[in-house]
């Protein structure tokens, strides 16, 4: 295990075009230990400058709805941001899930996102790279805004590189004008339209074919309902001085207009997912004057024992059903030779009995457990290391 500066490294939790993610700990005396998150640029060219600038940036936010930086260091020439560890996973990992969430709970999201970009318009930032896997949610349910490193100042000079992930970028963005805060706010729509619809709504073989949808997009046409499609137009609009005029306006609207879970509700219903409950009701003992009927009854029952008995192996072992799973802390579960992570929202997988694998490496531990998977529904593990 090396270390960077003070921190030592666990584990690579990602990595992609320009850096790598890794996960770090500092420890210090009397057992004092606190989790971190590594950037590093992989290579030092250009886009060093990015990893610096939004070093700068957030050394100045302070937001329940942002993460937080705690220092920039140097280790060899390559430039590593250490930042707050979110314990959860982001939007884009909630999106492929494809639960089938509650109207009240995207809003509450949307809300979430909202208030972090109120914070980041009042200081003057705009985010320009605005999308679902810059949003992380924390598995207490707190959701926060990341990765700054194309922020901008309001008003500032900047060379007109294409950079942020294609299909959330705004027209203006894309021809080349002058962004404003209205900018963030039509990518904002762009990620609760997915939310909603469970698609991207620019899409394309191509960035460049995606590019050109968004270059000549001129508004939305798909209904989804009236209140949620007159938000959404607003947003949505080609021109940013139609969309909301701030972050704040846009909050307030989603407040007088529509239903927003709370953060303990978001939590039960991902944790949940949309069951139903059967209540069973059983056979009391009759009267000796009733026992015709009450052999009667005992018959039925016995009856509907066996059929059941006989239908057992079909309801649970035909078709298909969902998994929840939930660890404390986080573990790797192991699920029919595919390694997943927890938490686990909605894995579709044959009904019928199923094995899981739990294991967590930096406690060096490893168990199993066994449960039935019922036909069209979710089943819910709750586990603690």
């Amino acid at each position: 295990m090396h270390a960077i500066g003070r921190y030592s490294i666990l584990e690579k939790i990602a990595s992609g075009g320009m850096s790598q993610i890794y996960k770090g700990i500092l420890k210090g005396p009397q057992g004092f230990k606190k989790e971190v998150v590594l950037k590093n640029i992989t290579e030092l060219h250009s886009f060093s400058k990015h990893l610096i600038h939004e070093a700068k940036i957030l050394s100045s936010f302070q937001h329940p709805n942002v993460v937080s930086v705690y220092e920039l260091v140097e280790e060899k020439k390559n430039f590593f941001l250490v930042m707050e560890y979110i314990q959860g996973q982001d939007l884009d990992e909630l999106n492929s899930s494809k639960m089938c969430l509650s109207e009240k709970v995207h809003f509450y999201l949307v809300s979430e996102i909202l208030k972090g970009l109120e914070y980041i318009h009042e200081k003057g930032f705009i985010h320009q790279d605005l999308s679902p896997s810059n949003i992380l949610i924390s598995y207490d349910g707190y959701v926060k805004i990341t990765d700054f490193g194309l922020a901008v100042k309001k008003n500032e000079r900047t060379t007109r590189s294409l950079y942020g992930k294609c299909s959330y970028l705004s027209p203006e963005q894309v021809r080349g004008e002058n962004i404003t805060f209205q900018t963030d706010l039509f990518s904002l729509g762009l990620i609760l339209y997915e939310m909603l619809r469970g698609k991207k709504f620019f899409e394309g073989k191509t960035d460049f074919e995606i590019l050109e949808k968004i270059r000549k997009f001129k508004t939305i046409e798909e209904k989804i309902n009236s209140q949620v499609d007159s938000f959404l137009k607003n947003l949505l609009q080609q021109s940013p001085c139609k969309r909301f005029q701030s972050a704040q306006e846009c909050l307030e609207f989603i407040q007088g207009h529509f239903q927003i879970a709370s953060r303990e509700e978001f939590l039960k219903e991902i944790q949940e997912g949309p069951q139903k409950t059967h209540k069973l009701s059983f056979v009391r003992d009759m009267p000796q004057k009733n026992a015709f009927l009450k052999h009667y009854v005992i018959g039925v029952c016995i009856f509907f024992i066996l059929l059941g008995g006989v239908s057992f192996h079909y309801f649970y072992n035909s078709g298909s059903g969902f998994l929840s799973i939930q660890t404390e802390p986080w573990s790797y579960v192991t699920i029919q030779g595919e390694k997943l992570m927890t938490p686990l929202y909605h894995y579709k997988i044959k009904s019928g009995r199923v094995s899981v694998i739990f294991e967590n490496p930096h406690l060096n531990q490893k168990k199993s457990k066994t449960v039935w998977v019922r036909r069209n529904g979710n089943t819910l593990i709750l586990d603690k290391f």
